[in-house]
């Protein structure tokens, strides 16, 4: 294929094409009248040069590459390490587990990545606000509950179906949003994520 390709190539480094689709460039364009009584020709949607085909003509090509920003080879080990882990709890048996605590190790690895990406960020200050915007658009951490941990009270959210009412009883939040010192039970579990508690001040 590209040995045909360099045959047609001419000395203006445009490239030759062959009948029968050089006749269709260089056939004459229909003749039209203008007010004026004077002949005008329509322009083909393709500009040609003589016999030849401009390659400057022909539309760019989209590749679906990712270019990873600057500092990316310093969290891929890590990230790669706990997506390994998020294979493994998805494809762990559930034998003698309830339904939803086959999904409690899922959620913990799903905040430890969110987890370590803000504290790189916002605590530590160790990788650039490029990077930082890069790993939340690819999904290696959640946008949302990081949203949460900025704001007075959610610092140590574990997820945000604790924060739903409609996912409650009574439309409250989770008991694991709950202060120790408030609880009537010392030893708790969130339904959802298997949390242990979670609130500010514990």
């Amino acid at each position: 294929m590209f040995s045909k390709v360099k045959k047609i190539k001419n000395s203006r480094n445009r490239l030759q094409l062959d009948a029968p689709y050089k006749d269709l460039l260089t056939q004459r364009s229909p003749v039209t009248r203008s007010s004026s009584g004077q002949s005008t020709r329509r322009n083909h949607h393709n500009r040609t040069f003589g016999n030849t085909f401009s390659v400057g003509l022909m539309p760019k090509v989209k590749t679906n590459r990712v270019k990873y920003p600057e500092g990316w080879e310093l969290v891929e080990p890590t990230l790669n390490e706990l997506q390994a882990k998020m294979r493994e709890a998805e494809n762990d048996p559930h034998d003698g587990k309830r339904k939803c605590e086959a999904l409690w190790p899922i959620f913990k690895i799903a905040h430890q990545k969110s987890r370590y990406i803000f504290d790189l960020y916002h605590r530590r200050k160790e990788i650039s606000a490029e990077l930082y915007e890069f790993c939340l658009d690819q999904g290696y951490a959640d946008r949302n509950i990081i949203a949460k941990w900025k704001k007075p009270g959610y610092e140590r959210l574990c997820c945000l179906r604790c924060i739903q009412p409609r996912d409650h009883n009574f439309n409250t939040t989770c008991v694991c949003r709950v202060p120790k010192h408030l609880r009537e039970e010392k030893v708790i579990e969130c339904v959802h994520c298997g949390c242990k508690g979670c609130a500010s001040g514990d």
